[in-house]
């Protein structure tokens, strides 16, 4: 019955789609799940009896032992019973950025204190983010080269953002034109009109009117004609 138990415990151990180190008190490597063989690349016995530090990568590897200890004697948790990010080095000596959770095993009173690591890679996650922001980067880069002036404005007309061509047409740096509200840059029945376009669309859904001529204010006082489209982010 305990043999069968046990091979269950494996099998749903092996069956994670996380990685696992079983270690002690020092940091020795007891048992790992397969997971943790095909995502570090290494056999079980040449990670079975080695310090976990074999796989910690990010120059963070002597940093480990001193968690685990300071654990163990003052019960200051760095790592234990938290996610942490860091990063992980494979045999082949190659690193990536994984997840870690580790909690202590309760184990017989006078027995070696164990603990159980869960790493999850964040391979996949950090790829994402990063084609993201390559997206970020692209599209911003687009919004800068345009010739029409940006201004992005909030509900109330307040600017939270414009690209350079707006700084070049009202004359204005980014910080000062981000301090206005687009009604000051307007004459006042253009402002008026503004709002109730804004106040239409968000009350009943009204479609925004398209290209719209006004007058907007450039620092200098001056008034200079625009044509003014708006759509929701």
């Amino acid at each position: 019955m305990i043999l069968k138990r046990q091979r269950l415990v494996e099998g749903i151990l092996d069956a994670t789609v996380n990685s696992m180190f079983l270690i002690t008190e020092t940091g020795s490597i007891v048992e790992v799940n397969k997971t943790a063989i095909e995502n570090f690349g290494y056999e079980k016995d040449e990670l079975c009896g080695k310090n976990i530090s074999l796989i910690v990568g990010g120059g963070h590897a002597a940093n480990h032992d001193s968690y685990l200890k300071r654990y163990v004697q003052t019960g200051e948790a760095k790592v234990i019973g938290k996610n942490r990010e860091l990063v992980a080095r494979r045999k082949d000596g190659t690193e990536f950025f994984i997840e870690l959770s580790v909690k202590e095993i309760v184990t017989e009173e006078g027995d070696e204190r164990l603990f159980v690591g869960f790493l999850r890679s964040l391979t996949q996650q950090k790829a994402y983010e990063a084609e993201i922001k390559r997206k970020e980067e692209f599209s911003e880069k687009i919004i800068e080269s345009a010739r029409d002036a940006l201004l992005v404005i909030d509900k109330d007309r307040w600017i939270k953002r414009v690209n350079e061509a707006a700084v070049c047409k009202y004359g204005m740096t980014r910080e000062n034109l981000c301090r206005c509200c687009l009604d000051w840059l307007l004459l006042a029945d253009d402002a008026k009109w503004l709002e109730s376009e804004i106040g239409n669309y968000l009350d009943v859904g009204m479609p925004f009117t398209e290209d719209k001529e006004l007058q907007a204010k450039h620092s200098d006082g001056s008034w200079f004609p625009v044509s003014l489209s708006i759509s929701e982010l």
